[in-house]
């Protein structure tokens, strides 16, 4: 009996939990993060980007200040463990990520020319929402928002691809009992 009540008290606790499990939770805790308008870049974007191991000609600041659309979104699909592309700042690679999608579900990754964002479903206009990082209006900080790009259509919608867990067992050899 205790220890059935045991189970239903761990049942109850992880349905409290106010840990994200999916990248699209992710990316909404993360809404308000912005570029900096300062010579300093955003520590909360450099460890988006310092999360990965790149080899870019562009350095990491400078890539916090205009460009970090795509290590946000790996940033969050790897948090939420799935697998990532082979280079967040490569929208070739954002375009063979996952599996490719006609019609998007929320979560999905839309891959735009120059920018990445996660797919959140539709504003009342029918228009698309996106939930992305870098994303903003001319004239403002760029942050973590969600923005419709109006008729823009993106090149491809990308399902990601949960990363597989392998947990290696204890082996037991008959000479050791």
């Amino acid at each position: 009996m205790r220890c059935y009540l045991f189970v239903l008290l761990l049942i109850a606790l992880a349905g409290c939990s106010k840990i994200p499990h999916r990248p699209l939770e992710w990316a909404e805790h993360e809404i308000g993060v912005q570029t900096w308008m300062e010579a300093r870049p955003n520590p909360r974007i450099m460890e988006y980007i310092n999360a990965f191991a790149i080899s870019a000609a562009t350095p990491p600041e400078e890539i916090a200040h205009e460009d970090w659309c795509g290590f946000f979104a790996a940033w969050c699909l790897k948090k939420g463990g799935y697998l990532t592309p082979q280079n967040p700042y490569s929208m070739t690679s954002w375009c063979h990520y996952g599996e490719d999608v006609d019609i998007p579900q929320p979560g999905d990754v839309a891959v735009f020319w120059g920018h990445v964002a996660f797919y959140s479903g539709h504003n009342a206009r029918g228009e698309r929402i996106y939930l992305g990082g870098d994303q903003g209006h001319a004239g403002h900080p760029t942050a973590v928002c969600r923005l419709s790009f109006g008729q823009d259509e993106p090149l491809c919608y990308r399902r990601p691809i949960k990363a597989a867990i392998y947990t290696k067992l204890p082996t037991v050899s008959p000479n050791n009992s």
